[in-house]
């Protein structure tokens, strides 16, 4: 069974540099894996995440806006940060390359630049260490060619340093499909709690609500939100003021700065 996969291939001309914009319908593209030197695997820690960035990667490689070039591959870069990383509000040609689309599809994904546009295939591993979302997986059946992909995970990010990058699209048929139970969180009203992850503050307990500005938290609210987007930062200690449960199973926390998701409805508890 072939395991299905995302990158950026070649210009029009089946170089490096060509016209902006997908010519052919094949320079940023959906195709099988496939073994290219691949020594490094890098999985998102997150399973939700590790979905959404597929479905971002699968995304830009059906939209005939982006096509390959390496000498203009920030054209790709430039244009989303400036829509806020919303992908599928652009609406201009731009060029990207194997390691821009990854970093591009992270920074999408999570919806701020944690990659930088300089990241290339020789470093693009360290820089998605330092987001702290992935782990560094090298064992043969992750990478060799014996194994195509087998093993491989939605969202996992293949590397030849130096050389190129590709996307893993869906799981691999030896990737087990056994869901880890999880004990729905019983919050109490009163009690201090902590964020596991760095979490949007919302005016209403779902995502249908508008997140909160940096200057609308409150003043302890502010001092952990260090890069004053608006999210309080993982680690930091909240009062439960009130819980909403919804009808999917998410559950929903108010705090002194707002509402803050606490639990996913399926494993995810953001938290604790």
């Amino acid at each position: 069974m072939a395991v299905k996969c995302g990158w950026a291939s070649a210009s029009e001309y089946g170089t490096i540099n060509g016209k902006v914009g997908d010519q052919t319908g094949r320079e940023v593209k959906v195709g099988d894996w496939y073994y290219f030197g691949q020594t490094q695997c890098l999985r998102w820690k997150d399973e939700k995440l590790a979905k959404k960035f597929a479905k971002v990667i699968e995304y830009m490689c059906k939209d005939p806006n982006y096509g390959y070039g390496q000498r203009d591959r920030k054209s790709s870069f430039e244009a989303l940060i400036n829509l806020d990383w919303d992908y599928t509000k652009l609406d201009t040609k731009v060029n990207t390359d194997c390691s821009e689309l990854a970093g591009i599809g992270v920074n999408c994904t999570v919806k701020k630049a944690v990659i930088p546009s300089t990241a290339y295939s020789g470093n693009l591993g360290t820089y998605l260490l330092r987001t702290k979302m992935f782990e560094y997986l090298t064992d043969a059946k992750y990478v060799g060619k014996s194994y195509a992909g087998a093993y491989n995970k939605t969202g996992d990010i293949l590397i030849r340093p130096g050389h190129h990058v590709i996307i893993v699209l869906e799981d691999g048929p030896k990737v087990s499909k056994k869901k880890t139970k999880v004990t729905v969180p019983d919050y109490k009203v009163g009690n201090v709690y902590t964020l596991q992850y760095e979490k949007a503050v919302r005016t209403g307990p779902s995502v249908g609500y508008r997140k909160k500005q940096h200057d609308e938290l409150t003043a302890d609210g502010q001092k952990h939100d260090t890069d004053k987007d608006g999210q309080l930062d993982k680690g930091t200690k909240v009062t439960c003021k009130e819980i909403h449960k919804n009808a999917d199973g998410s559950i929903w926390m108010r705090t002194p700065s707002g509402w803050i998701s606490a639990f996913d409805g399926d494993k995810t508890i953001f938290i604790k």
